[in-house]
């Protein structure tokens, strides 16, 4: 057999669909639809040992994963919450797990997580604030660890699946904040009168000093 999606020219209508190799006796498994439009990511992931794959959807309104049998039937929802998976690093399926990163901690931030297929026992991993872009092995035994931060421009390690550091590749060696008078980056939030939350930077000159303030001559 093969599995295709199957998307109309409005992005309104996916259908997740099996077929014979000789194109004959098609059947869709699942159906997707949206009355705006529908974003296509390819988080299918089929399983070695049992007639399951994981499937990625944003039905919900966030990008989350499910396990669904080849009969379309939803075994389970993986992952859950007012946050989104942003992608799928690996399977495990001896131990039953699945790594993921998603912005579950910080709208502004990636990191990476695991969970059972069951659903159950996530944990989060990587532990340093920052936006992590992770490179997993197949079987989600290690993992390499490029990320950054407001203060780190980029590092990159290696651990193993329990999140524990094996090896440094590549430090921050400071060489921009030693060469040049950099300001400081700051974080923050605020709400609109609609309740929703916005998030922002403010970048401040090496030289800034509170107490000034700002006048009309001095606006261009």
């Amino acid at each position: 057999e093969v599995a295709y999606f199957k998307l109309d020219r409005r992005q309104q209508n996916l259908e997740f669909v099996f077929a014979k190799a000789n194109g004959k006796d098609k059947r869709v498994v699942i159906k997707e639809k949206d009355e705006h439009w529908i974003n296509v990511e390819d988080y299918v992931h089929f399983l070695k040992d049992k007639e399951q794959f994981l499937w990625g959807s944003e039905r919900s309104g966030y990008f989350h994963l499910y396990l669904y049998d080849y009969k379309g039937k939803q075994k389970k929802q993986l992952t859950s919450g007012e946050w989104f998976v942003d992608k799928l690093a690996a399977v495990n399926e001896e131990r039953g797990e699945v790594y993921f990163t998603s912005t579950k901690d910080d709208i502004r931030e990636r990191h990476l997580y695991r969970v059972k297929l069951n659903g159950k026992g996530m944990k989060k991993l990587t532990q340093i604030a920052g936006m992590h872009r992770i490179n997993m092995d197949k079987a989600g035994e290690y993992y390499i660890d490029s990320y950054s931060n407001l203060t780190t421009t980029t590092e990159m390690r290696v651990y193993n699946r329990d999140g524990k550091l094996t090896q440094t590749l590549l430090e921050d060696d400071n060489m921009i904040e030693n060469t040049y008078q950099l300001g400081t980056t700051e974080l923050f939030t605020f709400n609109s009168d609609k309740g929703l939350s916005y998030y922002s930077k403010i970048f401040k000159p090496s030289n800034f000093d509170k107490s000034m303030k700002l006048g009309t001559n001095d606006l261009h």
